[in-house]
Parts: C-alpha cells; structure tokens; sequence
C-alpha cells in the first residue's frame, strides 16, 4: 500500500458481504458531537447506526440480539480503549458461536504505522478523525458489495 505518511490513513480490509446491503452499524464514541456528526452522514446514505457512548453501552447493544452488520469504535475511550474492546467483542462472539461483524477503528491517529499495528491486531480497518463523507461512503460501499 503506498501513502504519504503525511496523509490520513484509510484502509480496508473486510469481504464484501454475500447478496447483503450494509443496513445497521453500531457506532461506539464517548464524544457526543462525533457520535452526532456520524449519524448524520449514515442518515445521508441509508444506512441506520445505534450509538454507544463507550464499551459498556456497546455491549449492552450486542447483548440485546440485534446484529450489526459493521462495527466502529474509537480508539480512546474513557472506560475501554478500542483494542480491549476488540478482544472482549472476539472473545463473547466466539464463545456464542455467533458471527463476528467487522470491526473498523476509529481514530485521530492516522499514519501509516499505527494504522498497520491497528490491522495487524484484529481490526477490519482503520477511518481516520475527522471523518470525512468520502471516506465513510467507501467503507460502507466496501461492505455492502454482494460476493460474486
């Protein structure tokens, strides 16, 4: 992959979902403004989010039977850092036999080297703060596309 260490780091790593719309992300953020600001770019797109303002309420959410067919979370959170949660999320789907949805970190943080530790641990990819329109529309476009 070839970018400017200067620019925002966007990557993608998840398949295309088989015959699947992106229809419902799961938006994890302890900043209330980022948290609205996400929503109304998934509004512009179609595409319905629940919001958690930290990892506890995340799990509440997936706890409560609703699937999500993508996962974003912050990477500094107050009570959970994103990694945590992605180890605690692997851990519970994995003991349910559930389904893992991607999970995308979400971060200021965008230069290549921790975009790439954030890969290497597990993450689906990576989308840079402050969010950009462009950028989202990718990323749910990349999961959206049927398997042929």
């Amino acid at each position: 992959m070839s970018v400017s260490p200067l620019a925002p780091m966007v990557a993608f790593q998840v398949s295309p979902s088989p015959q699947k719309a992106c229809a419902h992300l799961l938006v994890i953020d302890d900043n209330e403004l980022n948290r609205i600001v996400i929503a109304e770019m998934l509004h512009e797109i179609g595409v319905a989010c629940t919001l958690a303002e930290g990892a506890r309420q995340a799990f509440d959410h997936l706890g409560d039977g609703q699937s999500y067919d993508a996962i974003l979370v912050d990477m500094r959170m107050p009570d959970q850092d994103g990694l945590a949660f992605l180890q605690d999320y692997q851990a519970r789907v994995a003991s349910m036999g559930l389904a893992r949805a991607p999970v995308l970190a979400w971060s200021a943080n965008s230069q290549v080297q921790p975009v790439e530790a954030y890969l290497a641990a597990g993450f689906d990819g990576h989308l840079p703060k402050p969010l950009r329109f462009n950028d989202l529309l990718a990323f749910v476009e990349t999961i959206s596309q049927p398997r042929h």
